[in-house]
């Protein structure tokens, strides 16, 4: 478990995920501003650099844009630098406010 701003992230293994889950699954992405488990992608964006205009790091990003069903948004993000991957969230927003 890796915990980014206070907001916990686990990873499961595909043989945890292919045994089964439910709205409890340590896995299950859920709003960092609401806690609510029923959220939404959108589209992704990768940004490709080599300087700190995206992140607080240096290097490549990927943004994953969410909603949930509560009306709030937020945007998971995985920064890139010299191999490191670093997971952590941006544009958290409460219901209502894009």
């Amino acid at each position: 478990m890796s915990i980014t701003l206070g907001i916990p992230i686990v990873f499961l293994a595909e043989e945890e995920v292919k045994q089964g889950w439910n709205d409890d699954s340590p896995g299950m992405l859920k709003c960092p501003v609401c806690g609510f488990n029923y959220t939404h992608p959108q589209e992704p964006l990768f940004l490709q650099t080599d300087d700190y205009e995206f992140w607080a790091g240096r290097g490549s990003v990927i943004k994953v844009p969410f909603r949930c069903e509560n009306g709030c948004h937020f945007t998971l993000c995985f920064g890139f630098h010299k191999g490191n991957t670093i997971a952590f969230w941006q544009d958290v927003t409460p219901d209502g406010q894009p």
